[in-house]
This record gives structure tokens, sequence and C-alpha cells, in this order.
């Protein structure tokens, strides 16, 4: 198939390119952080900029698989919203005036602001539609409108927390905790927590292609573990042995300005489980990589952008 991957220079994008390549698909890949490389398949495109799709009119694709996104906190709101939702908007009506078959939205459970706080959410949760905690949660939200309302045969992918080599986020946030010596827990019970290992998505995305659109959004998340296991899997990838420290909910209010604190505090308080049961039954998908391979990846890399390597 001939695909236009928006966010082909991110960290998705990029892992989704490449993937989608390996299964012998056309790909042309949207990079904007960069210079498009000479000799690849890539055009330079800036989504926050009136015609900045101007590049590529008259080109003909049969599926788009948009990731492109600010994914930033300290990122202004108004960039979340030019970005995130209009430009998502952009893409749907680039994807109507070009005749593609098939639009793929990469999203996120942050559409459904404090409620992607929790265990066993189904896609049938209330997205977000007035109020929204953060620009992301709520310019994502937006982004799925605009899929929705759209002339173009549509399925929209809710990502959890994604692992891999790049992540922007995970690593940085329980790499540094567990080398404190300590991993601040709320509560007894070992919460349910989902994520996908981000080489994943190549795989599934290549079974979506093949069975068409959906014209839903689905979960997408590899099998579920628990919020201890996965602080475990990083602790293990550092060779660690963490601490836990017991915390109070009251902990999590005096953390509303420290993004990553709040991961952590919520997520052994509440857990954070998207099953992916109905994609599942939609898809014949291939066996799929440990989420564990995910977690490696991700730690060693960012110990090797801080200079260091890892004790494996």
């Amino acid at each position: 198939m001939r695909i236009l991957v928006s966010g082909g220079d991110g960290f998705v994008g990029a892992a989704v390119v490449a993937d989608l390549r390996a299964h012998g698909h056309e790909v042309t890949a949207m990079v904007y952080r960069r210079e498009a490389s000479d000799g690849a398949d890539e055009v330079w495109v800036d989504l926050g900029r009136p015609g900045g799709l101007d590049a590529l009119a008259g080109r003909r694709f049969d599926a788009i698989v948009h990731t492109a996104g600010i994914v930033d906190q300290r990122a202004p709101a108004a960039l979340h919203h030019r970005i995130n939702a209009g430009g998502t908007a952009a893409m749907v009506e680039l994807a109507g005036e070009l005749g593609v078959g098939h639009f793929v939205q990469i999203s996120s459970i942050a559409v459904y602001g404090i409620r992607a706080m929790g265990e066993g959410r189904s896609e049938a949760t209330r997205r977000l539609r007035w109020f929204a905690p953060t620009p992301y949660m709520g310019s994502k939200a937006r982004a799925e409108r605009h899929v929705e309302a759209g002339r173009v045969p549509y399925t929209i992918l809710r990502l959890p927390s994604i692992v891999g080599a790049g992540d922007p986020f995970v690593s940085a946030a329980l790499v540094p905790a567990i080398e404190r010596g300590a991993i601040d827990v709320i509560g007894r019970r070992d919460r349910r927590f989902s994520t996908v290992y981000v080489r994943n998505l190549g795989p599934i995305l290549d079974a979506l292609l093949a069975r068409g659109p959906l014209g839903e959004a689905l979960h997408c998340s590899d099998e579920a573990t628990t919020w201890g296991t996965f602080v475990d899997a990083h602790a293990a990838a550092l060779g660690v042995t963490p601490r836990r420290r017991r915390r109070s909910r009251a902990a999590i209010l005096r953390s509303l300005a420290d993004k990553d604190a709040l991961f952590l505090l919520t997520g052994s308080a509440f857990g954070a489980h998207f099953p992916a049961d109905r994609l599942r039954s939609r898809l014949d998908l291939p066996a799929l990589a440990p989420w564990q391979e995910g977690v490696r990846e991700g730690v060693e890399a960012f110990l090797a952008r801080s200079g260091r390597r890892s004790p494996a």
C-alpha cells in the first residue's frame, strides 16, 4: 500500500515508518524537526502553518497514519490546539481531497481526562468534551472529533504509556525516581497498568490496514501488567532493586505541578488499565514482542542520552 505517515521524525512516527516499510509498504514520511533526507521518500511539512500541506497536493495514498502532535506538557496551550487539533483537521481535509481510503488517527487515552486513571477502562469511557485538565488532553479529544466528522473512512487507536528507545516521557519519569533510591507508592494493592511497545505498532498497523477502516476508536495496548511489575522492569534494566516508600493520597495534590511525580503517584494509586480486547477481536494479529523489551530499550536509550551505559 502507498501510505503517508505524519510525524515521521518523531518517536512513534519513526518506528511506524521503519516497520511499515519492512512489511513491504511504500511509505512517505512527513517530517518537521529536521530537513527531509535526500534519497528517502520524505517531505518537510509545517502542520501549524496555513498551506503547510501544499507540498502533498496531487499525490496519491491508499492510507494516512497520523502520528504528528505535541506531547510536551510544558508547551503553550495554543500550540497544542493548533497542531494536535487543527493539524488533524487539516490532515483529514487533505485525505478527503486526495481520495484516501483509510485515515488512521494515533490518539491517546488522554482523551478520557481524569478518567484515564483507573482499571478496566473500556472504549465506552466518556471522552472529554468541555473541560480538559491539560491542553494535551483537550486537543487530542478535539482531534478525534475532527476525524469522526470528516468524510474519510477512519480508525482511531488510543495508546496508553508507550515504551521503547527514545520515549519522551516514561523513562524520563521512572529512571531518575528509581535511581534516587525509592519509588513513592499509594495504597497496598498493585493496580493494573497498560502499556504498548512502540515497535509493536508496525505489525498492528499492518494488520489494521489489511483489514480496512473500522469506523471506531479502539484501545491499542499490549497485554496488561501491573504498576509494580512495570516499575520493577525498569529497575531490572538498571540493575537495581527499588525500595517502596508509602505515601498518602495527599501527595497527589502536592504534586499537581510535577508531571513526572504525578505519573508515578497516580499509577500506583489508581492504575491505568485499557484492555485492547476489542481491537484483538477485529484483527488477525501476529505474535507481538513483549513490552519488557521496550522498557529495556527505553532505559538504555535514556542512559545513553545522559552519557551513561546500562549495567547490562
